[in-house]
């Protein structure tokens, strides 16, 4: 939606003065992000004074504390349901 510029809404163009030019601007240029929504990311691990230090607020040990270190089939030491169910269906050596 274009919308005339304030304080100029129509001028007579000077060589036909049955020609009326009106500028329009774009409303993008207008918008901004809501007055609030812009917050500060905390920054983790950056020293004992810090909110957020040394651990960064993962606690001190455990699984979820490590870094890459997460299997996608690991169910806790039950056995996973890959195992658990039978391999069905058409599986050759040739079929890639």
């Amino acid at each position: 939606m274009l919308r005339p510029l304030a304080g100029v809404s129509r001028t007579i163009c000077q060589c036909q003065k049955s020609s009326i030019q009106v500028r329009y601007a774009s409303i993008l240029s207008e918008i901004g992000p809501i007055p609030g929504s812009e917050v500060n990311t905390t920054r983790l691990g950056r020293g004992p004074g810090n909110k957020k230090g040394k651990t960064a607020g993962r606690g001190t040990k455990g699984q979820n504390a490590r870094t890459g270190d997460n299997n996608a089939f690991f169910e806790g030491g039950q056995t996973p349901i890959h195992i658990r169910f039978p391999k069905i269906g058409h599986n050759t050596s040739y079929d890639l």
